[in-house]
């Protein structure tokens, strides 16, 4: 399917309208307010859509009929944690049981969406928590505590859903579509438990099938890239250089496809459906990028660019059949664990598919003590950048000791890094091609994505492996990455030769091109489906459609006019020093107008003071500016510096740019993704017109501006605050 222009500003259209229940008995001021406040939480606006809410007097917090309605008791909104577990609770049992064909079905539904109701209730603070356990109906702490107990014992899914069963018969007093529990029924609770995996709220599948970076931090609920697996509408975000919370369409995306698996789950055909799901992705990839422009080049899907690279490794060791030589550019300004993953090692301590692993240590199969990694820095110490001179003599140099000492190179071509430098240039890569032929192979770190369709096709028909993600530039959720494999390498992969090990930690078999699932090629690699990497894919194809509706006009003249806009307003301001903008030239490629010709990483380091910040303390300024701080001002603070600094702003992380005095400086990143043009020619909620629209985000870009000046001004009480109360 294909997006439209149309489509996507329906899509932003119907995102602003707010779900309106109808009430059928009077509420206090206290429950219309609950009620207001729990349908303006963006989840709730978007799992409600299609189904119809009502409240009036039930004798249950919660009543399901049919056609989709939930009926809510003014019990429920006592409280907001209260109110919105329980439309969570009702939503879940609609789509489950329509998604149901025959009474057994129904039941199994019954049983998932509790298990899935109940690890929504485990998410919630422990206060919000205490009030819906606290409050009837006291089956459901009983329930709560059964699963968490079962949980903790690591049980297995029969023993899971076995004990969640006797709670069935609860389910039936506020579940109108749950038919009476036979013996019949015994077979399909127990075929269930394989569809449990599945049967959990989207947010938590969306932190799942990663490593330790998709974990949410429980107070913050945060990861630790500062995004939320949920929408964020009320924090500013210019943070695609890192990463991005999830927009409230994506998620809406993500949500549809979580749903569209419940029939195969409840026919017991989860697995192949889940496969044919993957192969969808891989398509719709392949037709978003306009990939047909090169026939042969494949897709493997992996759950990060990081988690790529070990493949890549492992295609060109395996094409190059000798010792390899894998030069690494710029890895300070890369991704911290691509330092390892290029030596074909774990990079982190938990791997997507394979539990707990020893970050330094080999990934079984990938022959480490053949890969010999180099480094090159892109800036020198005072952080300039190196010349294209220096970047090509050191290249020819290494290159050629390497392949003099009986190994093949594999060069990494940086397209953008988290400051939009880029390196070495085409010419260099042709001229070293040139010398040492197939010698020398190249792969793209095309992580940041800020790269033209055109100029992607181009790297793949000149033989070079790209990395790519939906989850930086594009603004998917965190963790959505792809090895794009060019023909010419495709094609000489040997089917029957199997993939390492260690990888089946990263990918299952569904990840990988149908053409090289070969019993043989395969022979390691799991069954185990990825919901996950599904889920944010699915969101992240919606951004990127939503950014190519938009017309190629529109997509380089909003970066164009955003750009120099910013860095009018940053001059002046005496607390940043801003970097000079780059932007990698790919010359032969390069379309006339293209968007990816322009900036769209703003690079500042922060002055406090007389002082630049310090790496250590962008790091903390950056956390600052991503929470509420409004609390931590000293008494007689304006009402503005106030309101400043309770706007949560995330941006990019800093990045170590210049070595001053014994000690890094470290650089902030505004960075405006591809949900930039999308909201600009599409969104109606934040202007009228284009102009407008384009006019209040770049103000809301010097909003975290101002918000870095206010905690420049305060950086001591706010340390002192920071020392009393939980850091933000």
């Amino acid at each position: 399917m294909t997006i439209d222009a149309e489509e996507v500003s329906r899509t932003y259209g119907e995102l602003t309208r707010a779900v309106k229940p109808v009430i059928e008995v009077s509420l206090s001021p206290a429950q219309c307010s609950v009620l207001e406040l729990t349908l303006q939480a963006p989840t709730i606006n978007i799992l409600l859509r299609g189904f119809s809410l009502q409240v009036s007097a039930e004798e249950q917090p919660l009543h399901i009929q049919q056609p989709g309605t939930l009926r809510m008791s003014p019990s429920a909104l006592a409280h907001p944690a209260l109110a919105v577990f329980h439309l969570r609770q009702g939503v879940e049992q609609l789509a489950w049981t329509q998604a149901a064909h025959t009474s057994s079905q129904a039941v199994s539904a019954a049983l998932l969406a509790l298990h899935s109701s109940l690890l929504f209730l485990e998410s919630m603070p422990s206060e919000d928590q205490d009030q819906v356990l606290a409050a009837d109906p006291s089956w459901l702490g009983e329930a709560f505590r059964s699963l968490a107990s079962l949980r903790a014992q690591q049980s297995s899914p029969q023993a899971i859903i076995a004990g969640l069963a006797p709670f069935l018969r609860f389910i039936h007093a506020f579940n109108d579509l749950l038919p009476s529990v036979g013996e019949e029924d015994e077979i399909a609770i127990r075929r269930v438990a394989e569809c449990l995996a599945l049967a959990q709220p989207t947010e938590r599948l969306l932190t799942l099938g990663g490593d330790e970076r998709l974990l949410v931090h429980p107070g913050s609920g945060l990861n630790k890239y500062g995004c939320s697996p949920s929408p964020r509408p009320w924090a500013i975000t210019f943070s695609t250089c890192t990463a991005s919370s999830i927009s409230e369409a994506g998620f809406a995306y993500a949500e549809a496809q979580r749903r569209c698996l419940f029939p195969l789950a409840l026919a017991g055909q989860l697995v192949s459906g889940f496969a044919e799901e993957m192969e969808r992705i891989r398509r719709h990839l392949a037709q978003v990028l306009l990939l047909e422009q090169v026939p042969g080049a494949k897709i493997l899907l992996t759950p990060s660019g990081t988690d790529a690279e070990l493949f890549a490794v492992h295609c060109a060791s395996a094409v190059a059949k000798r010792p390899l030589l894998n030069i690494l550019i710029a890895p300070r300004e890369i991704g911290s664990g691509s330092r390892y993953a290029a030596a074909g090692c774990h990079f982190d301590h938990i791997s997507p598919l394979g539990g707990a692993v020893q970050p330094g240590t080999a990934v079984e199969g990938l022959h480490c003590d053949q890969i010999q990694v180099q480094e090159l820095e892109l800036r020198d110490e005072t952080g300039q950048p190196l010349s294209s001179g220096e970047v090509e003599d050191r290249l020819h140099k290494w290159v050629s000791s390497g392949i003099k000492a009986g190994s093949s190179a594999l060069i990494h071509l940086l397209d953008s890094s988290k400051t939009g430098l880029g390196a070495p240039s085409l010419e260099c890569i042709a001229k070293l091609q040139a010398v040492y032929g197939e010698r020398v192979a190249v792969i793209v770190d095309a992580a940041q994505m800020r790269v033209s369709r055109a100029n992607l096709a181009s790297y793949l028909r000149r033989g070079f492996y790209v990395i790519a993600t939906g989850s930086k530039f594009f603004t998917g959720p965190p963790f959505a990455g792809a090895l794009l494999i060019p023909p010419s390498v495709a094609s000489s992969i040997d089917v029957d030769s199997p993939f390492p090990q260690g990888l089946s930690g990263y990918v299952s078999r569904w990840e990988v091109p149908e053409e090289w699932r070969w019993p043989q090629q395969v022979l390691h690699l799991g069954t185990s489906p990825n919901y996950g990497l599904l889920l944010r894919w699915q969101a992240a194809l919606w951004e990127m459609e939503a950014f190519f509706a938009a017309n190629s006009r529109s997509r380089y003249s909003i970066f164009r006019d955003f750009a120099e806009m910013l860095r009018d307003r940053m001059e002046g301001r005496s607390f940043i020093e801003p970097l000079p903008p780059s932007v990698y030239c790919r010359a032969n490629g390069e379309e006339r107008e293209s968007w990816d010709s322009v900036p769209t990483i703003f690079t500042f380091l922060i002055r406090r003071a007389s002082a630049l910040l310090t790496y250590d303390e962008a790091v903390i300024a950056y956390h600052w500016l991503n929470a509420d701080l409004s609390g931590w001002l000293p008494a007689g603070s304006s009402e503005a510096e106030r309101r400043l600094a309770a706007q949560c702003c995330h941006i990019g992380q800093p990045v170590r740019i210049r070595y001053e005095e014994g000690d890094w400086l470290g650089a902030l990143r505004i960075a405006p993704g591809s949900r930039l043009v999308s909201r600009v020619c599409f969104d109606p909620s934040i202007g009228e017109n284009q102009a407008q629209r384009l006019a209040q985000q770049v103000d809301a870009a010097c909003i975290v501006l101002d918000k870095l000046e206010i905690i420049c001004r305060y950086w001591q009480e706010f340390l002192q605050a920071s020392a009393h109360l939980p850091r933000p």
